[in-house]
């Protein structure tokens, strides 16, 4: 993938402690909001934004390069010369903070914010005291409409450290603003992970490396929930069918007992799909199931 760094100036050679990953694409209500909570950060420890903008359209680039040149030394941007795509571009900008050989990567999309001040520090924190853990994250508040609204993580998982199984049992209830991670030695976050409708998911996979997911149990992140969103148009049936795309495609890079947690998944989401095809009609409901069950024999 070719894209266009317009930082003119050689950088700084020392890596630093943290890197923030950061996507955008037109974000240009946004993208303000999201740099300045990221620069006010207080810290003990270098860090740096790394910023992947999929070739905005709106003044999304014009706002970046202006935070460019008013924090050259914090701010580090990435300009794609064409459009590569959400999950592309956010693969792109995952390998480009690991390959800076800072020790934790911390995460935030262009349209979220922090609103911890000392949000890094406190993960930092974390991270350091617990070394069987490989990624941290924190509540959250969603926000949609102009309204906030507490973002739910089913307990215990709020205070108490668990496998990134519990992501499969229940649902992906980390929200990506408040997602700091321990970086590894040869660590390669893979191309499949682009064919997987919930990328976000199949990233913690590849991070926990089988350690500890763990929770700091303190609001410092906003997740922005917009309007017109993609999800909020989507059929029920459409849903299921995403959920059996991603379940199928991630299948083979788990554990055995991964493996029999979407097993039971994709069972249900099959089920589900067949009640919402044939409300009424059961003998074609049966049928329905029947078929898709043979259909994915090697997953159950």
């Amino acid at each position: 993938m070719k894209s266009q760094d317009l930082d003119l100036e050689v950088e700084n050679n020392r890596n630093p402690f943290v890197a923030v990953w950061m996507v955008t694409y037109n974000h240009e209500s946004y993208i303000v909001q999201a740099m300045e909570s990221i620069v006010m950060q207080q810290t003990n420890f270098d860090f740096k934004l790394y910023i992947g903008d999929d070739c905005s359209t709106d003044t999304t680039r014009k706002l970046l390069q202006e935070y460019k040149a008013k924090y050259p030394d914090t701010i580090e941007l990435i300009l794609h010369e064409k459009n590569l795509g959400a999950s592309p571009n956010g693969i792109f900008m995952y390998q480009h903070c690991i390959e800076t050989g800072a020790k934790y990567i911390a995460l935030c999309e262009g349209d979220d914010y922090w609103t911890d001040p000392l949000k890094l520090q406190k993960q930092v924190d974390f991270l350091e005291a617990n070394q069987d853990c490989n990624i941290c994250f924190t509540r959250a508040n969603m926000l949609k409409d102009a309204e906030l609204k507490l973002h739910k993580v089913p307990k215990p998982f709020n205070t108490v450290p668990f496998s990134y199984e519990e992501l499969l049992r229940y649902y992906n209830f980390i929200t990506t603003a408040s997602v700091m991670f321990r970086n590894q030695e040869n660590l390669i976050i893979p191309d499949w992970i682009t064919t997987l409708p919930f990328g976000d998911l199949g990233v913690y996979k590849v991070v926990s490396q089988q350690k500890k997911i763990a929770c700091i149990d303190e609001v410092m992140s906003v997740y922005r929930i917009h309007g017109d969103g993609i999800w909020s148009k989507v059929k029920p049936v459409e849903a299921e069918n995403k959920y059996l795309l991603f379940y199928k495609k991630i299948y083979f890079y788990l554990t055995e007992k991964e493996k029999l947690i979407v097993s039971q998944k994709i069972k249900k989401s099959l089920s589900n799909v067949s009640n919402y095809k044939y409300p009424s009609q059961k003998i074609a409901r049966k049928l329905h199931l029947f078929f898709n069950l043979i259909k994915s024999y090697r997953y159950l």
